[in-house]
């Protein structure tokens, strides 16, 4: 059985890998080569041409006096003294594929304190809390200090062309955040994948990396308004458009239709944007019959916002869904486009008999779709009114029917 599970730490994507191959390199492993001097070696230190015979070994987890406790089982040196460690220390691990044609990408978890450069083949594939691009010397720091309780894993997606046929040689530098961190670790699997897999398992957190990035936006346009001098200045700032962000979305909803997030991701685009047909076609063909929470937001949802694109699949719900409180949510959906009053009512009698005691967000349904029988039963133009009873300013009762025949103004208010 194949199972790939990832989420968004922090900005990186960590990734739980556990495939029926043998990974290509396991956690834990042994014969890494390593050089804790503190000195660069030579350029050539990251093919495979490179002579490591004069490196010191040993197995995974390498490092030094980790905060989070975990167990290494090699110990590298930092130096002489405390105050001043060596920045940079130096990994090589060899490994040999037998049949390349086997799968399409590698993918690549690793936990590394502070941070990393990581190479394959001589050629670089990827960098851990580094910044991006530039020359790697052995006194470049690592952008920023690992602050967290544990090392996380961290994904690095490995270009199939970056692999071989036969002997891969895996070449990392470690970079401290400063001489005096106070800990080193080096840990990593590395397993070959399909491309769809890969898709899957990376679904989810570049959903939440869009969401995230669009609410940056609206939060960095929100700080911007209220800290405009004066109404001409909050007039000149320009709303953040979701486009951007919805287009991305939708790629990704159209290349991974059956991942059970593309319901968030629906959810999101009709809140953002509205639906597209094609988007409409993916769920009803895909989802229809899911009973997930975010199906049924996606459907109440559309209650309150209704959306044309969200029509084929609503009705496909109400007469498919194998669960009689989704069928309710849909017809209810669908009660807010009727046309006729007649239709509306019977849509909502309809979501009121199948509903049962379906809760959402905390909330019976119920009594929402009685609410709005009742308010078009009785609160609707040429209807009579319901009773009402109460006191007047001056605490005299009165019912509403007393004023029977006469134009009658209610003013109803409350307060919190």
């Amino acid at each position: 059985m194949k199972t790939l599970a990832a989420t968004l730490l922090g900005g990186f994507l960590s990734i739980a890998v556990t495939l029926g191959e043998t990974p290509l390199i396991s956690k834990g492993a042994p014969d890494w080569k390593y050089s804790d001097q503190g000195t660069a070696p030579e350029e050539n230190w990251t093919s495979g041409g490179f002579d490591d015979s004069g490196w010191a070994s040993g197995s995974a987890p390498l490092g030094y006096e980790t905060d989070d406790g975990s167990a290494l089982k090699t110990t590298v040196s930092y130096g002489d003294d405390a105050e001043k460690k060596h920045v940079v220390t130096y990994f090589r691990k060899s490994f040999d594929i037998t049949d390349l044609g086997a799968f399409s990408k590698a993918a690549m978890r690793i936990a590394a304190d502070d941070g990393a450069v990581v190479y394959l083949n001589g050629k670089e594939i990827g960098r851990v809390r580094m910044v991006e691009g530039g020359a790697v010397t052995e006194s470049t720091l690592a952008a920023v200090k690992n602050s967290g309780a544990e090392v996380a894993d961290h994904v690095i997606e490995v270009p199939s062309e970056s692999l071989v046929q036969g002997k891969n040689v895996l070449a990392i530098s470690v970079h401290q955040a400063g001489p005096t961190s106070s800990d080193l670790f080096l840990d990593l699997d590395l397993v070959g994948v399909s491309a769809k897999e890969f898709a899957e398992v990376l679904f989810e957190p570049q959903m939440r990396q869009i969401m995230a990035g669009y609410q940056a936006e609206l939060m960095e346009y929100s700080t911007a308004y209220r800290a405009a001098a004066d109404d001409e200045a909050r007039a000149a700032l320009k709303y953040p458009s979701p486009k951007e962000a919805a287009d991305a979305m939708t790629t990704l909803v159209l290349e991974n239709p059956e991942h059970p997030a593309v319901i968030d991701a629906a959810s999101w685009l009709a809140q953002n944007r509205g639906f597209t047909d094609v988007v409409s076609d993916l769920i009803a063909k895909h989802h229809a019959r899911s009973e997930s929470e975010g199906f049924a937001m996606l459907l109440v949802y559309s209650r309150y916002r209704p959306d044309p694109g969200m029509m084929p699949l609503l009705t496909k719900v109400r007469a498919e869904h194998p669960n009689k409180s989704f069928q309710s949510l849909a017809a209810f959906s669908l009660s807010n486009s009727a046309k006729e009053s007649q239709e509306k009512e019977a849509l909502l009698e309809e979501a009121e008999a199948k509903i049962g005691d379906f809760v959402f967000n905390n909330r019976p349904i119920k009594p929402m779709i009685m609410g709005e029988l009742f308010e078009m039963r009785n609160l609707s133009i040429g209807q009579v009114a319901p009773e009402i009873e109460g006191e007047d300013i001056d605490g005299v009762a009165f019912k509403l029917s007393d004023y029977r025949g006469k134009v009658v103004v209610l003013d109803f208010w409350g307060h919190w």
